[in-house]
Formats: C-alpha cells, sequence, structure tokens
C-alpha cells in the first residue's frame, strides 16, 4: 500500500494519552494488512521519535479496541531516532525471541564508542553470545529498526579487566623490587639536609572479595541466575542505591500479562520485608515465566533477589529488575532469653474483623521460641483451636482465655 498518515489511514482510533496524540500525530503508515479469517490487522509504523515497549503495547491496545480485532505493530524509526536506550530495548527482545540466549544476555550492558556498539558481558558470557550468533543477530535488528549501520563487537566485563590490570600491575612492582639497588650507605648531616625526600611506593587498591554464595540451595528453588551471598539491604533504603542491590522478602501480589503475541509473560512480584515494598518486574518466554509461577504463591514464597533498579514508565514508579533470584527460608526472630515467661494479651481470627492471626499459629510460634505452656486450672480449657494443636498442649497444658469474648490470654513460660 501507498504510505499513508497515521491518522487517515486508522480514522476510528482516538489516542488515550498526550503523549500517544504526540508520538502519532507525525507517524507514517508503510504497511496495513488485513487478515480476515484470524480477525487481525498487520501494521508496519514508521515513527520520528524512539517508543519503548510499553508505549507499543497501549498504542496497539487502543487499535485493537477501535477496530475490534487483534492488531500487531512493527515499528520503524529514523535515524535521527537511534539511542543506546533502543539498543538495550531490542537486547531485551532478542532475550525473548531466544530463551538460548536468554541468561547470557541478562548478564550484558550495552555502550557506544567510537560508532561501535559494545556489548560487555560478565562471567564469560562473551563466548555463549559469540557461539549463538547474537553479535550478528543485534547488528541485524538495529539496521531494521533504524535504518542505520553499527558494528556490534561483544567484550569482557569491566571487572575482569580490572582484576587483569590489578594482577599485572601487581607482578610490575614484584619485579621493581627484584631489580632494585640495595640501599646506600648513610650520608653526613650536612648532605642529608639537601638529599631528596623519598617517595613512598605507590600501593594497588585490592578488591573486596564477594562473599560465597551458598551451596544448600535446590536446583528446584533457582527461579533467574544463581544464588548470591550479598547480604541484603532493607526494602526502605532501595531509593537512596544504585547498581545491582540485593534484598529479601515475602511475595504477597502477583500480577501478570501476556505479550507478543502470548510468546512472553511481564511478571510484576510486589515483595515486602515488613519495612518496605517494592515490585519486582521481568519479562519471560511464555514457558519459563509458566514454570517461575508455578514455584511462587502469593502470601507463602519467600524469595532473595539481587538486581538493579530502574524506573518504569508505565508502571509509573521505581521496579527492580531481578538478575538473580531463588526462593529461600523465610528468618524467624529468635528468642534468645534464658528465662522465658510472658503472659500475652491479644486477638485472633475466633473474633470476626478483629484479629488475623488463629490461635493455632500464635501458639505455633511461641512453641518455636521455647516457650512451655502452663497448666491454669480455675478458667476454661482451651478452644477447638488449640485443643487440635499437635504437641505439649495436646498432653495435659492449658490456655487460659476468655472464651465468651474475644480476648485470648496464652501463658507461656521458662
Amino acid at each position: 500500500m501507498q504510505t499513508k498518515a497515521f491518522k487517515l489511514a486508522l480514522p476510528r482510533y482516538t489516542p488515550e494519552t498526550q503523549e500517544l496524540r504526540d508520538l502519532i500525530e507525525p507517524a507514517l503508515i508503510e504497511r496495513l494488512a488485513l487478515y480476515k479469517e484470524k480477525k487481525q490487522i498487520a501494521l508496519t509504523i514508521r515513527f520520528d521519535t524512539y517508543c519503548d515497549a510499553e508505549t507499543l503495547h497501549q498504542l496497539s491496545a487502543g487499535i485493537a479496541k477501535a477496530y475490534g480485532c487483534d492488531v500487531r505493530i512493527a515499528p520503524v524509526f529514523s535515524p535521527s531516532a537511534y539511542s543506546i536506550a533502543g539498543v538495550q530495548a531490542l537486547l531485551d527482545e532478542l532475550a525473548e525471541e531466544s530463551p538460548a540466549c536468554a541468561h547470557a544476555l541478562s548478564r550484558c550492558s550495552v555502550t557506544e564508542t567510537g560508532g561501535k556498539v559494545q556489548l560487555i558481558a560478565e562471567g564469560g558470557a562473551e563466548v555463549i553470545l559469540a557461539s549463538l550468533g547474537c553479535v550478528e543477530a543485534l547488528a541485524r535488528k538495529i539496521g531494521e529498526r533504524f535504518g542505520v549501520r553499527r558494528e556490534v563487537v561483544c567484550v569482557a566485563g569491566t571487572q575482569q579487566q580490572d582484576e587483569k590490570k590489578l594482577k599485572d600491575y601487581e607482578a610490575k612492582l614484584l619485579a621493581e623490587e627484584k631489580r632494585a639497588a640495595p640501599p646506600p650507605p648513610p650520608q653526613p648531616q650536612q648532605q642529608q639536609q639537601h638529599s631528596a625526600p623519598k617517595r613512598d611506593r605507590a600501593q594497588p587498591q585490592r578488591r573486596t572479595p564477594r562473599p560465597p554464595a551458598p551451596t544448600d540451595i535446590p536446583e528446584e528453588n533457582i527461579l533467574i541466575g544463581q544464588p548470591f551471598g550479598e547480604p541484603s539491604i532493607p526494602i526502605s533504603d532501595l531509593p537512596n542505591q544504585t547498581g545491582r542491590i540485593a534484598i529479601e522478602g515475602k511475595v504477597f501480589a502477583i500480577d501478570t500479562r501476556e505479550i507478543q503475541e502470548g510468546r512472553s509473560v511481564v511478571i510484576n512480584m510486589d515483595v515486602t520485608d515488613k519495612k518496605g515494598s517494592v515490585r519486582v518486574k521481568r519479562i519471560l518466554p511464555k514457558e519459563d515465566a509458566d514454570l517461575l509461577l508455578q514455584k511462587v504463591d502469593a502470601g507463602k514464597t519467600y524469595l532473595r533477589i539481587r538486581g538493579e533498579m530502574e524506573y518504569d514508565r508505565f508502571y509509573e514508579d521505581y521496579t527492580m529488575k531481578p538478575i538473580d533470584l531463588y526462593i529461600a527460608k523465610e528468618k524467624i526472630r529468635p528468642d534468645n532469653a534464658e528465662k522465658k515467661r510472658v503472659e500475652l494479651h491479644m486477638h485472633t481470627s475466633m473474633s470476626r474483623m478483629d484479629g488475623v492471626s488463629s490461635a493455632h499459629d500464635l501458639i505455633d510460634r511461641a512453641m518455636k521460641w521455647g516457650h512451655r505452656p502452663r497448666r491454669d486450672p480455675g478458667l476454661s480449657g482451651s478452644a477447638p483451636h488449640g485443643e487440635g494443636h499437635q504437641g505439649p498442649l495436646r498432653h495435659g497444658g492449658l490456655f487460659r482465655q476468655r472464651y465468651a469474648g474475644h480476648h485470648h490470654r496464652p501463658r507461656f513460660g521458662g
């Protein structure tokens, strides 16, 4: 078809936001194909400015709603819209299309120097990317999407380069010390006053070694990447952090959305450590996403996460992109007092709209802390929840309560 302005080719569509209005105002429709059997419209749209995958998803959803069919958009950008952010988006798209490259690409960052696009790979991933043809595929995508030619090279990460430079520098210092002459004899006092001051030999700065990764994590608990040993920081401190960060917490909500015609899934997991909360977002191939969602339950699963914070324009807030993610054992604060004695006043779930913890869970936590149940004659026996508890309470121990009301006062002591 002949190239047409966006508004002339799709007059029914009305953009929902000012951002979309500004995006389609100069846009041109280069190809429009209608498939009646599939009820699908395929569009090739040339944009003057770059837009990310989330914006394209909003645009395709709005057109689909206006015309009552599925819409696929193949974006083409003008050479002036070329940017490293666009190349990074192509890298994510390549990872979605090729699951074999996904793990290696997740360990890469992108820079451009002297007209060359550099894939900076960590942990030896450059060998994998070269063998799978990812470098040539990325160069081809840049040409198709932006109409520019860029040479793409894959290099080892800065961490490996810095470690090599440090070792070379240490070897150089040792060689100089071996070649150094013995110290001269002491000079008279007058000559010493005019002698040049001694210069301290520069000492190389040594890197702080990374904490060792745990080795007792079952293979089925590793969801993304690999286990790591870095200590976790409180989620409430995330706004002040940069680079790779480690956190941990319990998943309390999960949201998913399919993209790429169902070939990929956007997974949003809300995680809390009871000091703050953060949304963890990752796009995975459909098969990998289904496997992850089978192992993660909202309100139950406890995760350790290492990743980077980035601003999500679709969510309009900062989210964490996980690089390494695995299921861990939840940490429970211990009671290390030598003499244990406490009498609690508490509300339980036996009172409607008054408490959320069951009597069973409260008693179970006290027993994990090493408290022993004590008989309290003269008061009523335990309620059904307490009577069903397996353990010392079932064999002669009673806990004190006012069953007619909603106050339950278990007594535990040392």
